[in-house]
């Protein structure tokens, strides 16, 4: 039943396509706006680092939306 409705599927953060049963590469990454780094699944390796390069980059140019407290 989970089957048919996608539950417990896995999908690539970057291409955002189905991740079979252990395929996925998961590591612990930076996230825009969060100050914790969540544990992501990803396809391949290129996607895992095309993911960070603009994670990287979104961070260099924007502020994350954090209150005042937390940055000190």
């Amino acid at each position: 039943m989970s089957d048919m409705l996608g539950l417990g599927k896995k999908r690539c953060e970057y291409c955002k396509s189905e991740i079979e049963k252990g395929e996925e590469i998961s590591e612990n990454v930076e996230v825009y706006g969060r100050t914790d780094t969540p544990k992501k699944h990803f396809c391949s390796e290129k996607h895992l680092e095309l993911y960070k390069k603009r994670t990287s980059l979104l961070m260099k140019n924007r502020r994350p939306n954090i209150c005042a407290r937390c940055i000190r």
